[in-house]
């Protein structure tokens, strides 16, 4: 549906695009969490975490990481927003 839209159809202006490919954005999040709570109903996650154990260090350290990230990420937009040359 995205192709079509992109692709097919006439350019479009303004933010015209991005409102009518919203529903599809929500159908693709709908589907894929779908598919994740069907694997781990399943126990694919758990055998997957027994296997990769650096995965589930990645899910216990990643909100950290994250929270970290998003700080570090808006500390230099404010000082870059504030300088004389941004």
């Amino acid at each position: 549906m995205a192709y079509y839209k992109l692709l097919v159809l006439p350019v479009s202006s303004d933010g015209d695009m991005k409102r009518n490919l919203a529903g599809a954005c929500i159908v693709n999040f709908l589907c894929i969490a779908w598919l994740a709570s069907d694997l781990a109903r399943r126990g694919v996650v758990k055998q997957l975490a027994r296997r990769l154990p650096w995965v589930g260090a990645v899910g216990r350290d990643g909100l950290v990481c994250f929270v970290a990230g998003a700080v570090i990420s808006l500390t230099v937009d404010s000082v870059l927003f504030r300088s004389p040359m941004g």
